[in-house]
Order: structure tokens, then sequence, then C-alpha cells
């Protein structure tokens, strides 16, 4: 999905991974902004959508924190 959003005028993809110290994937997210214009206005009415929410392994609660504060 990324790609296909890196491909589709106005959208921009986010993603991504926190891995631990063994490599194990811990927590993904993709997101897209989108936005509808391309001058100043696209800042006013860009959104962003975070598609199926993040995948947390365990539902580990300050890895979901760590995913979103670094998404924000």
């Amino acid at each position: 999905m990324y790609e296909t959003y890196s491909n589709i005028d106005r959208y921009e993809p986010i993603f991504l991974a926190l891995i631990d110290e063994n490599e194990q994937i811990l927590a993904t997210l993709l997101a897209v902004i989108q936005r509808e214009y391309r001058n100043v206005m696209s800042r006013l009415t860009a959104r962003s959508i975070i598609w199926g929410g993040p995948l947390i392994r365990n539902n580990d609660d300050h890895v979901f924190n760590i995913v979103l504060d670094e998404y924000n």
C-alpha cells in the first residue's frame, strides 16, 4: 500500500515500524496524508488516515504509545 499511495497525486504515505534489539517487529503503522489542493489551502484541507490502526505485537500499551508519539 505504501507504494500505491506513493504513486497517487496528493497522497503522502507514512510508514512506521518499531523493532526491538533482537530485530523482532513490535509494531507497524501505515498512514496516508491526503491533500485536496496543491496551494496554500492544502494545509487546511489535509487529513491523515490510518487504515486498520497500528498493528501492535501482544497489544503492548507501551509500544502503542511509542508508535503514536512518533506518528504525531
